[in-house]
């Protein structure tokens, strides 16, 4: 595989791993149990699928996308709004 595309992968990757985690975060402080139970199963999943892809290639590189990737998605996921104290 295309090391830029690589990259590029697991920065998205970490965009949409981390996503779904604040999402989930913010239905369990909803009280919404089935989108939070739901969310858990497909983090679970998710996680599991590409960190192990991550610590098979030993890749330095691909572990900061991946990091980096993870800030943005929390970025992201959170609604614009008022800041609280």
């Amino acid at each position: 595989m295309n090391r830029h595309y690589s990259l590029i992968l697991y920065f998205l990757a970490g965009v949409g791993g981390d996503f779904l985690i604040a999402r989930y975060y913010l239905a369990m402080s909803r009280r919404s149990r089935f989108s939070a139970s739901g969310l858990a199963i497909v983090i679970t999943l998710f996680n599991f699928y590409v960190l192990g892809r991550i610590v098979v290639n030993e890749n330095v590189p691909l572990q900061i996308a991946f990091a980096l990737g993870t800030g943005l998605g929390t970025l992201l996921a959170f609604p614009k709004g008022r800041k609280s104290a």
